[in-house]
């Protein structure tokens, strides 16, 4: 087998990572979002949403499992990009955690999606896509000693090791220096040192990778076209109410002091 590329039918793949790179590569996630709900974007026509569906029609067309892409196996697809029998697979620098087991010098890197988009084939889709919040309902010997644990690893050299090397992340502060010990993490931290990120969009209702997962597998299965695709998206959004969390929002100059 020698086929071009890989395709998971996850739907946190489909939709918490390729999907939502329709709201992230707009200039503003939340008007764009805000349109779909009210009717003012009509999603079908918009520029974004069609240049990334191109790309996905072309990794469909090209997929090892094109004929079942509902029954590709996440673990055969890692196997087969690190034994060299596909070339690209969409995804993202934790899907190292598989691809080592399978040829742990594997030598790969991560790329932009490509596409139609001015300005956007240089630049990584990437952030942090998990946070750490300190319960302020707990005992204040509690609270202090969760700030001790995230000031550990931060600062501490025990707590840099397990977060690069154990957990194998790149990290978001400037004052840890370790190297990033895989490729594709390596990868990430050449794009994000260089300042070629489109950052993560995190304020999604809970069920969106679920249900409009569902509609991308549909999708992805041929069971819909493209517009049925656009017009299941847009009837998910117009169940939601229109209040987004705005929980922990950073700018790019936001400081990280000592908690």
């Amino acid at each position: 087998m020698a086929t071009p590329c890989g395709l998971q039918k996850e739907d946190w793949s489909l939709a918490a990572h390729f999907f939502a790179s329709v709201y992230e590569m707009h200039d503003d996630p939340d008007a764009f979002i805000a349109g779909i709900k009210d009717g003012s974007v009509k999603l079908a026509d918009d520029d974004v949403f069609n240049a990334l569906m191109d790309t996905f029609d072309v990794m469909k067309a090209n997929n090892w499992m094109k004929d079942a892409p509902l029954s590709a196996v996440r673990e055969d697809t890692e196997m087969y990009l690190a034994l060299g029998e596909i070339a690209f697979k969409y995804g993202g620098n934790w899907d190292w955690s598989d691809i080592k087991e399978f040829e742990p010098d594997a030598n790969l890197g991560m790329m932009p999606i490509p596409s139609a988009l001015e300005g956007y084939n240089e630049k990584l889709v990437g952030g942090g896509s998990k946070y750490f919040f300190i319960d302020n309902s707990v005992s204040a010997e509690q609270q202090e000693a969760a700030k001790q644990f995230l000031n550990w690893l931060v600062y501490d050299e025990a707590g840099q090791d397990f977060l690069v090397n154990t957990c194998a992340l790149v990290p978001a502060f400037s004052n840890i220096t370790l190297p990033v010990s895989d490729p594709l993490g390596a990868s990430v931290k050449s794009f994000a040192d260089t300042g070629a990120m489109v950052g993560n969009y995190n304020y999604l209702p809970d069920d969106h990778y679920a249900k409009i997962g569902i509609s991308f597998q549909k999708y992805l299965g041929d069971q819909i076209d493209r517009a049925g695709f656009a017009d299941e998206v847009t009837a998910y959004w117009a169940t939601r109410v229109s209040l987004q969390l705005q929980i922990g929002r950073y700018s790019d100059e936001t400081k990280y002091p000592e908690l």
